[in-house]
């Protein structure tokens, strides 16, 4: 090789360029390329050896992803973003923040800690790499994904497109264009805003003419089906869910059709459709129901039971409703009781480098105690969030179904009682720990500012035992509204003695009751 060649072959196998490579591998070809990158980084001499060895990590993470746990996923991000955080490489470590991030989204479960990751993108683009950068594009798209399985339809479409507004999007893969446009067409059909969802239907459509991507195409027939929805066209709407469930069958997309069955089952309940049929409904909700548990997805079972129930209720079958409705809570209770062992785990972790911080200060007596404490609080806390959601979240309902069936023929009355059973036990189980500290506040409108001015460092439970103790209630009341020990909150109050630093002779709680 002559010595020019070999000058140009080194300027191709930097690592900037390198790192380059695999991000446009990653983006434009999910990765077919990156084997090639890392034989040349493995032959390159050039920057440091450390480095090199993490790019070649980082990329054998993206091409074997789908099989790390949450655990493993973590653990091998976090050390590749040290070190390319060292040495300056911020758009390799958004990357992989980014492929952490989505990691997060595709469990379902851990939401809060795939925002993280997306925050964490968005201050880097700030801070090093421009506001209109890619993957600060990807990173709003990413973030529009998870406010939308949240629940939250207007955050979804105002982050999305704010991905769209900027001017790395004219530039965005035909694939995030798609989805982007799609999922806001989505959006809009659930908002019934008509005029944006045929907008974002035909800019979709102009880029899936280059994108192809057949495990996406399930989203064209369901928004073409909504916009014949929303038109009255209800049996142009079920032949665009046909079309879809035909095409998928012979696929290897199992979830897809799942979908379909499902939607189907939804058209053909619908109260405005006039072409509206129990019998073939229900079959192609059971059809849906058999595929999710196929493919073990509990939060799919749980909203196909959901459908099913509602459907019933529709259709005043009572008993069909009432069974379930008592299978979507049981589900419901097991997917609350897994959110809560992932709970548990991660404040567990947090305990494991809490203790191995405070003994590396030399504060290991302190560590015990205090860790120990804040652990069981955040159990007993993140018991009682779970349980009080679940349960506002099915007694209106069923509470309804109830009125309306009492005096119906179409169902047992050992199933009316179990019904009954089930509202009575979930009012008894919701806490009056939200109405009791608006109480507080509308009484004494200043009083959480005046505590956090006494108690800068307070934490959220003392502000709430203090707001408890404000309107008059003792331990034993306050551990009842908490759903938690006496131990637990007389360890509150000690806390709240020590950070006000009163004298053993002085009350915690005439103290509280003179701050108006």
């Amino acid at each position: 090789m002559s010595v020019k060649k070999n000058k140009e072959s080194m300027k191709t196998n930097t690592l900037k360029v390198l790192s380059a490579n695999i991000i446009e591998s990653i983006r434009n070809d999910q990765g077919k390329n990156l084997p090639d990158v890392i034989s040349q980084i493995k032959v390159s001499t050039d920057g440091n050896q450390q480095l090199r060895n993490t790019m070649v990590e980082f990329a054998e993470t993206y091409l074997q992803r789908k099989s790390f746990s949450i655990d493993d996923m973590k653990n091998r991000i976090e050390g590749q973003c040290a070190v390319f955080t060292k040495h300056k490489y911020f758009e390799l470590k958004a990357r992989a923040k980014l492929l952490l991030g989505s990691h997060y989204l595709a469990t379902f479960k851990h939401f809060a800690e795939c925002l993280q990751e997306l925050i964490a993108i968005e201050l880097i683009a700030q801070k090093h790499l421009g506001t209109n950068h890619m993957i600060l594009c990807e990173a709003l798209f990413t973030k529009g994904s998870v406010y939308f399985f949240q629940g939250d339809i207007e955050s979804s479409s105002r982050v999305i497109e704010q991905a769209q507004s900027l001017k790395s999007f004219s530039q965005a893969t035909h694939e995030l264009q798609f989805k982007s446009h799609i999922n806001l067409a989505r959006n809009y059909a659930m908002m019934n805003n008509v005029e944006h969802l045929k907008k974002h239907i035909a800019l979709a459509e102009k880029s899936w003419v280059f994108y192809q991507g057949v495990y996406d195409k399930a989203a064209l027939y369901a928004r073409k089906s909504d916009l014949l929805k929303f038109e009255n066209d209800w049996a142009g709407s079920y032949a665009i869910l046909n079309e879809g469930l035909e095409f998928y069958k012979p696929t290897q997309f199992t979830l897809r059709t799942a979908e379909f069955y499902k939607e189907i089952g939804v058209l053909l309940s619908t109260e405005k459709n006039p072409n509206r049929d129990f019998k073939t409904s229900m079959h192609s909700f059971e059809q849906a129901l058999n595929l999710s548990r196929e493919l073990k997805i509990e939060r799919m079972e749980a909203a196909i039971l959901q459908d099913m129930w509602e459907a019933a209720y529709s259709f005043q079958e009572w008993k069909i409703c009432s069974e379930k409705l008592i299978e979507h809570k049981e589900i419901m209770d097991r997917i609350n009781q897994e959110e809560l062992y992932v709970h548990i785990k991660k404040l567990e972790q947090y305990e494991h480098e809490e203790k191995l911080k405070l003994m590396s200060e030399g504060k290991p007596s302190f560590n015990k105690g205090m860790i120990n404490e804040v652990l069981q609080l955040r159990k007993e806390t993140e018991e009682l969030r779970q349980k009080n959601m679940h349960n506002q979240h099915i007694l209106s309902n069923l509470d309804a179904l109830i009125e309306r069936i009492s005096n119906s023929n179409k169902i047992g009355q050992g199933t009316l009682q179990e019904l009954s059973r089930i509202s009575e036990k979930g009012k008894r189980d919701i806490s009056s720990l939200d109405a009791k500290l608006i109480e507080c506040e509308d009484a004494y409108p200043h009083f959480s500012a005046a505590l956090v001015k006494i108690i800068p460092s307070i934490t959220p439970m003392e502000m709430k035992v203090a707001k408890l103790m404000r309107i008059g209630l003792n331990t034993q009341s306050i551990a009842t509204v908490c759903g938690v020990t006496n131990k637990s909150i007389e360890t509150h109050r000690m806390n709240l003695r020590k950070k006000i630093d009163l004298d053993h002779h002085q009350s915690l709680s005439a103290f509280i009751m003179t701050i108006i």
